[in-house]
């Protein structure tokens, strides 16, 4: 299975902090559906609702991400990523 990870694409952070209670762990992952850099280019060129679909179930299930913070300029890719991580959990 070829997994495509593009620089820019996923940003990955990983965040622990303690807490008086236990200690709690956060997993992230920044998603991109598009930023203008600069007038002339975007970010992801094409979007492809398949393709993010993917992306998001790795990022889920392979790079065990317990949050996803999507980013980008477009409202309706904005719109359609944000649905498939509410249908994927």
């Amino acid at each position: 299975m070829k997994v495509r990870i593009w620089m820019g694409m996923f940003l990955i952070f990983l965040c622990s902090f303690s807490q008086t209670k236990g200690i709690m762990n956060l997993r992230g992952v920044v998603y991109d559906v598009g930023l203008n850099f600069t007038p002339e280019s975007c970010s992801v060129d094409t979007f492809d609702i398949d393709l993010v679909k993917y992306d998001i179930s790795v990022i889920a299930n392979i790079l065990r991400a317990n949050a996803i913070r999507i980013e980008g300029e477009d409202i309706g890719r904005l719109t359609a990523a944000a649905e498939v991580a509410s249908d994927l959990g």
